[in-house]
């Protein structure tokens, strides 16, 4: 009686596991069509910020940087980028 209590335990357990899984990508999936960039108009200010970040982060590399300067660089395109998908998901909004 307790062998079939344990195992009837671990089935429960490994079903939740699986619709878990199943369903963390599914709304992964649901998240990025919903974010699509080229959907948007946003694709050419999410590149030209990817390619600032990609080029303080080659002179932070070089050492033309000090941290402090990276960060605070790099912190501000982040923020202009979450304004950008920001008022891209306001906007797409019905």
């Amino acid at each position: 009686m307790i062998l079939f209590i344990l195992l009837t335990t671990l089935a429960v357990g490994i079903f939740c596991f699986m619709v878990g899984q199943y369903w963390e990508r599914k709304r992964d999936k649901r998240l990025k069509n919903k974010i699509h960039l080229g959907n948007t108009g946003m694709d050419a200010g999410y590149r030209r910020i990817k390619k600032e970040l990609d080029q303080l982060l080659q002179l932070y590399k070089q050492g033309a940087l000090s941290e402090e300067e990276y960060f605070l660089r790099t912190d501000a395109l982040i923020d202009e980028l979450a304004r950008l998908l920001d008022a891209g998901s306001t906007s797409s909004r019905p």
